[in-house]
């Protein structure tokens, strides 16, 4: 089963997740959660987040917990109004969910809308790229095919040893993965770890890479730290699952 992004964060691989190859085990393990936007297209499958950042942790500990009027409940913010408007009694989750949503794709928490998500909605008001009546109500109506996932506080050490399709897709060891709060990462233990792993095992990293043997995969365009848009080549290592 397909969801939607829960949240917005940088990085998340949800709509490039069709290019990495399918699960071939029932429980998949994201060891960086992220916007596990590659479990998010299997959300009927079992699945354990893994996560260092307490935010995003907390974040994903509300979604799993939470009901459909969880969510509906959650205020909606004017275009001009900032975070620190909301009610002070509302679940920290909820809220941090809200501010992933302001900006659309950041790495980091927003406390106002970006001029574009300000343009866009002033637009179209049911545009659900950003925090609004359209974004609640689609997580909502979807919050309760993910309340059967997992999430544990933690580095990617803290994932069980278990036979399972594994998809772990790191901080980039480059410009673009150091723009993350937590991407202090010895590259070299995490490519043996990844090695370690039982079942099937989908490493992701960029072109440039050499903890694994990585393989091109596909070319990507973006624009993480300049108006000018990059072209990027996405690489994997991946084995299949050994069936055992």
């Amino acid at each position: 089963m397909k969801v939607y992004p829960f949240l917005s964060y940088y990085g998340s691989k949800w709509r490039a997740s069709k290019r990495y190859p399918e699960p071939s085990r029932n429980l998949i393990v994201e060891p960086f959660a992220g916007g596990a936007g590659y479990a998010c297209n299997y959300a009927d499958r079992k699945v354990v987040l893994c996560e260092r950042d307490p935010r995003l942790a907390m974040i994903w500990k509300y979604l799993i917990a939470a009901s459909q009027d969880d969510i509906l409940s959650l205020p909606l913010l004017d275009l001009d109004a900032s975070a620190a408007d909301l009610p002070k009694d509302m679940p920290e989750g909820g809220r941090e969910l809200i501010r992933s949503w302001l900006q659309g794709g950041s790495r980091n928490a927003k406390n106002t809308f970006s001029s574009m998500a300000r343009a866009k909605l002033a637009k179209n008001p049911k545009d659900p790229s950003f925090w609004g009546q359209a974004c609640r109500a689609r997580i909502a109506a979807q919050v309760e095919h993910i309340s059967h996932w997992e999430v544990l506080d933690g580095d990617y050490t803290s994932c069980p040893d278990v036979r399972a399709s594994w998809f772990i897709d790191p901080p980039y060891d480059n410009a673009a993965g150091r723009v993350y709060r937590y991407h202090q990462l010895d590259y070299s233990a995490l490519g043996q770890w990844c090695q370690g792993r039982t079942g099937q095992i989908i490493v992701c990293e960029n072109q440039g890479a050499t903890w694994l043997p990585f393989e091109d995969l596909f070319v990507t365009s973006n624009n993480w730290n300049s108006k000018k848009t990059k072209r990027s080549v996405e690489v994997m290592w991946h084995r299949a699952d050994d069936a055992g």
